[in-house]
């Protein structure tokens, strides 16, 4: 039994060695060479923004559907708004009263004028009367009692006279204040209630609508999605081992996930400075370098960002590069492993920057 057992284990041995495959060894080439980084993400519209509710209300109506585009200051949504319409209402009709009696047909004013009037009319006779009684006293035809009555009258006239220009003066003045109240309060109440029609800023393409009409809207929630009507760009994520590579202006080759057969060319156009914790990247924005036909945002993709490109550098292929960035090399007849100094790395390639020429020989590590 021992002997069939050593037997066994000479033959495994044997069929071992038999199997080994010999060391590949590969000379080094000059060849052109590009290194991408990949990068996930998806396509948005160009200065995109959020349209929210400036008032609590019930979704009335709706005027547009997705893909719609919108001029400034069209009318978008309309929240349901009639317990403020009343108080519009309410504050429109206090500012025409207010407007009424602060003109000149204002039945205080007319009143008060009305009054004056009668006293400077009174005053008037109660003076020619004054200056008749004195004359008439010089005769003796009238007593000194009745001509100071008379004077006492007619400076009662002139007081009163006074009295109601004054009261005109502050009447004019509180009218013309609760005018201003008035107008005050309805362009508030006319403003606040223009929050309950939502209107585009400016031109734009609505790309989602989040509510339905019916629905309850609280202030500050988002109704709809818009942006630019004709441009779209690419918004990648970018690990932070990656990002210091990236740069503007570099190439981005894009594949769709809704139209994996073509690859779409952009460029890098801005690197924002902030790490999203929730995604674990920096983010990167590219645009098309040809005019992008489709209007659909949000589509997934895969890119390729273009960071370094060369058309004749000295290359090993990866496979020979360990990950500690050392190589094995044949050099004149002997073997000894060796730490290369590394440019750019593909997929499958390597750039040796020193140490190596043609003559050497790498090994193939798998």
């Amino acid at each position: 039994m021992k002997t069939i057992t050593r037997t066994s284990l000479l033959l495994l041995f044997l069929l071992t060695l038999s199997c080994k495959q010999k060391d590949i060894w590969i000379k080094p080439k000059y060849a052109p060479i590009t290194e991408a980084l990949f990068a996930s993400g998806h396509i948005e519209p160009a200065d995109q923004f959020i349209l929210t509710a400036f008032s609590d209300g019930y979704l009335q109506r709706t005027y547009v559907k997705e893909s719609d585009v919108v001029s400034v200051n069209n009318v978008l949504f309309s929240l349901d708004y009639q317990s403020k319409a009343i108080e519009e209402e309410a504050a429109k009709e206090n500012l025409q009263i207010a407007r009424l009696n602060a003109s000149s047909k204002s039945p205080t004013l007319l009143k008060l004028q009305n009054d004056l009037y009668v006293a400077q009319q009174k005053c008037s006779l109660d003076s020619i009367q004054f200056a008749r009684l004195k004359q008439l006293y010089v005769t003796q035809s009238v007593s000194q009692v009745d001509v100071e009555n008379m004077r006492l009258q007619y400076e009662v006239d002139m007081t009163s006279v006074k009295s109601i220009q004054a009261n005109m003066k502050s009447t004019q003045l509180a009218l013309q204040q609760a005018l201003i109240q008035a107008e005050s309060q309805y362009n508030s109440y006319n403003a606040g209630n223009q929050y309950y029609s939502m209107r585009s800023p400016h031109t734009a393409r609505i790309y989602q609508i989040f509510k339905k009409p019916g629905e309850l809207i609280r202030k500050g929630e988002a109704v709809a999605l818009l942006g630019n009507p004709d441009s779209l760009v690419v918004m990648l994520q970018v690990d932070e081992a990656s990002i210091s590579k990236i740069k503007e202006g570099q190439t981005v080759l894009v594949e769709l996930n809704t139209d994996k057969a073509k690859m779409y060319e952009a460029l890098v156009s801005r690197i924002y400075p902030y790490f999203d914790n929730a995604t674990q990247s920096f983010q990167v924005e590219a645009l098309f370098t040809h005019p992008f036909v489709h209007h659909i945002a949000g589509t997934l993709l895969q890119a390729n960002i273009i960071v370094a490109k060369k058309d004749s550098a000295l290359l090993i292929p990866r496979t020979c590069l360990n990950p500690d960035g050392k190589a094995t090399v044949k050099r004149d007849g002997k073997r000894k492993i060796i730490t290369l100094h590394t440019g750019i790395i593909s997929t499958e390639w390597v750039e040796v920057l020193s140490d190596l020429d043609t003559e050497d020989e790498v090994l193939q590590n798998f």
